[in-house]
């Protein structure tokens, strides 16, 4: 006697499964990891503590020829995001906050909103042209400048040159 025909499967036998993937998924997911990447990437990073943003650089000037030290201004922009990443590492070091408040007067300067630190600073022969900027000054004159976000080693060259 033959061999009767395979029944075909019921709707409780489930069938084998093929992989043909989602590509679209994949894509959805890639794009939406690389937007929050660079969304968080730009974020406008908090000013230092060690950096007094409510004082313009003639106040800060006025406190360290008082108190006999020097100013450390850091020139920066919201939109800018070497700024940004020099105010998350090497400002935001617990070092480098530590020597700044007790060797110097630091500030933070916005270019875009205190234009009157540019114009001091432009009339002591220095010209921030590029963003950030680091500038030292001691008796109301530049000691030393810096364009680009430093390292700590950079930056305390930078004030070793006015403490000394």
């Amino acid at each position: 006697m033959p061999t009767p025909p395979p029944l075909p499967p019921d709707s409780t036998t489930p069938l084998p499964r093929t992989r043909k993937g989602r590509p679209w998924l994949f894509l959805l997911l890639l794009v939406v990891g690389l937007s929050v990447a660079v969304i968080w990437s730009r974020r406008v990073a908090p000013v230092p503590d060690a950096l007094s943003g409510v004082i313009t650089l003639r106040t800060a000037m006025s406190d360290a020829s008082a108190h006999g030290k020097p100013v450390v201004a850091v020139f920066t922009a919201d939109w800018c995001p070497p700024c940004q990443h020099y105010k998350r590492t090497t400002l935001a070091d617990a070092e480098v906050a530590a020597r700044l408040k007790q060797q110097t007067i630091a500030i933070h300067v916005d270019v875009d909103q205190d234009k009157e630190s540019l114009q001091l600073v432009a009339g002591m022969g220095v010209k921030v042209s590029g963003i950030p900027t680091t500038v030292v000054i001691k008796d109301d004159r530049v000691v030393a400048f810096q364009p680009g976000a430093l390292s700590k080693s950079d930056l305390f060259a930078l004030i070793d040159q006015a403490v000394r």
